[in-house]
């Protein structure tokens, strides 16, 4: 029976709809019809006649205000590289990881774009909001404005520590000078996912600007990949932009660009970086090998970046991500700044196959990594347990124990783990990634004790759960005091909203991120525990994850602000 949608009005229906004669339903970003037949990136609706009237309208502003500033430019100074300007300006601290706050007047200069106009010798001052004839201009001249760009890029450096990104900045920002025919220079799609990540932190002036970074995404992605450009910028750039699609809900899209980030890394060698000696690199591969230390240390941070954004949306979207354990050799990463200064050559080439080794020499980076690896396993273990049957669940126990001691030990390690701050990490930087470590190793512990086969066997299960759950409530109550710049979205960033009240059940959904363990872990003790203090301490142990949860909450968009279906335009229209 063929579905029947109301009638739209004249010119509402989608673009492949109206080739085809179709009736259309209109709903976007995917219409029906296209969603069963074309799938989820070819669904694009033509504007009416008022937003073609009015695009109109801004590209003609635009022009004006371009022959307006080619009319003053020569009195203008010459452009100062973005790395001098940040180098000596005053935001410096918060690029590299320190305490600071952009200024009003810097903020306001961004705001609003002041062109001065020689009409009959007078001098005529016009304002315009940084709104659409700016944006009209960047796409006729494809061009930020050096200010702009060197503003989202600031903001993207000083809020990076929310996810598990780590690079060396100033490498970046040397590349970033570079005139884009240089062949160092970034692949546009990267410097265009940098200013999308800069926009989220920016004013809400910034936010129409976020659709001409999506659009321009999306036009040098496929760009990128069809001419297999630049292809280590491709990566990082598909994991900035799951990231963004992360934080504004849409995590079908989020898993969807980082599993291609992924599989581009896999294709282009990335988990098979087995040691630090440049001559020793693997020629096969879609890319050239590294030129120098820095270079390769990028590339081990980079696939450790995706690997731990592509195991966290897995954790709570319930869905299988590669590769295996088994097929990486890639070495644990280590803060770029070891890289720089060749630190890295006296660190250990351990992998994920030596995960459960409590190694004292370990890094806060890759204890990070180690920690998004232990709680994947941990996750996936448990879902296992759950297709299998009390006549089946002799077939896979040897897995369980060995995980369950060696996450244990892993943990016990963690908790004993104090780092010195020799590192160019800020202390802020430091507490930050640790929490993600800590945590995620002490609910990898609560996770491996609550498949049944095992807590049924071991009587020091409840025991191990509680001296988990303990501390990492110590962490949750240090990084609660970290500034918004370091706090890490890997906490909770699916849990509040299955945490509205302190006794929720403890089955929701599937999400498993970092806190969601020790939440559910509290909430099954409320019910176990009747009185005394210890009820008490749950509770409030409780609360301050739910307090947790709704910071986090501050700091992404809500569901119904995230109105990326105005973005989904055709890529070669932006």
């Amino acid at each position: 029976m063929l579905l029947s949608y109301p009638a739209l009005e004249r010119g509402t229906a989608c673009t492949p709809c109206r080739k085809r004669k179709r009736r259309c339903d209109g709903v976007r970003p995917v219409c029906d019809n296209c969603a069963s037949s074309n799938g989820l990136l070819n669904c694009a609706y033509t504007p009416n006649r008022r937003q073609l009237l009015q695009r109109q309208v801004a590209e003609l502003e635009s022009q004006i205000d371009s022959f307006t500033l080619q009319a003053n430019s020569s009195g203008r100074d010459p452009a100062v590289p973005i790395s001098n300007k940040l180098l000596n300006s005053t935001s410096l601290p918060s690029a590299i990881g320190e305490h600071s706050h952009i200024s009003g007047s810097r903020t306001r200069a961004f705001s609003i774009a002041t062109f001065q106009v020689n009409a009959g010798g007078a001098n005529l001052f016009v304002s315009r909001p940084l709104e659409d004839p700016s944006i009209a201009r960047w796409k006729v001249q494809d061009e930020v404005p050096h200010g702009i760009r060197d503003h989202l890029i600031m903001l993207f450096l000083q809020f990076r520590w929310r996810h598990p990104f780590e690079f060396s900045i100033s490498r970046l920002l040397w590349s970033l000078d570079l005139p884009s025919t240089h062949p160092k220079a970034p692949h546009p799609v990267l410097v265009n996912a940098i200013l999308l990540h800069g926009c989220l932190y920016a004013e809400s002036s910034f936010r129409p600007y976020e659709r001409v970074f999506f659009n321009r995404i999306c036009r040098h992605l496929h760009h990128s990949l069809a001419h297999a450009d630049r292809l280590l910028d491709c990566v990082t750039a598909l994991a900035l932009f799951s990231c963004y699609f992360y934080g504004k809900w849409r995590t079908a899209e989020g898993h969807y660009y980082i599993s291609g980030s992924m599989s581009l890394a896999i294709a282009c060698g990335l988990n098979r970086i087995t040691s630090l000696d440049l001559g020793a690199q693997d020629t096969a591969s879609l890319i050239d090998p590294a030129t120098d230390l820095i270079e390769l240390g990028d590339r081990v941070n980079t696939f450790w970046t995706v690997f731990s954004i592509e195991r966290t949306g897995a954790m709570f979207s319930g869905i299988a991500c590669r590769p295996a354990d088994r097929e990486i050799s890639t070495i644990w990463p280590c803060p770029s700044d070891y890289y720089e200064d060749g630190r890295a050559y006296l660190r250990g080439y351990g992998t994920i196959g030596s995960l459960y080794n409590g190694d004292a020499d370990d890094n806060p980076v890759a204890l990070r990594a180690k920690g998004y690896a232990s709680l994947n396993r941990a996750s996936t273990l448990l879902a296992k347990s759950t297709f299998y049957n009390s006549s089946h669940i002799d077939s896979f126990p040897d897995d369980i124990h060995i995980a369950c001691t060696s996450l244990c030990a892993l943990a016990d390690s963690l908790s004993a783990c104090q780092h010195s701050l020799e590192y160019s990490i800020s202390a802020d930087g430091i507490k930050s990634i640790m929490a993600i470590a800590f945590t995620a190793a002490q609910a990898a512990v609560i996770q491996i004790y609550n498949i049944p086969a095992l807590a049924k066997t071991d009587p020091s299960a409840l025991d191990r759960q509680q001296t988990a759950c303990r501390h990492a409530m110590l962490a949750v109550r240090e990084v609660n005091t970290l500034a918004a710049e370091y706090f890490p979205l890997g906490l909770g960033a699916s849990c509040f909203h299955a945490c509205s009240a302190f006794y929720l059940l403890a089955e929701i959904s599937r999400a498993q991120v970092t806190l969601l363990p020790v939440y559910k872990f509290l909430v099954r003790e409320t019910r176990r525990v009747d009185v005394g203090h210890t009820i008490v301490r749950i509770e409030e142990d409780i609360g301050t994850l739910l307090r947790t949860f709704e910071r986090v909450k501050g700091f992404m968009a809500l569901e119904s602000e995230a109105g990326l279906h105005q973005m989904w335009y055709t890529p070669a229209s932006a």
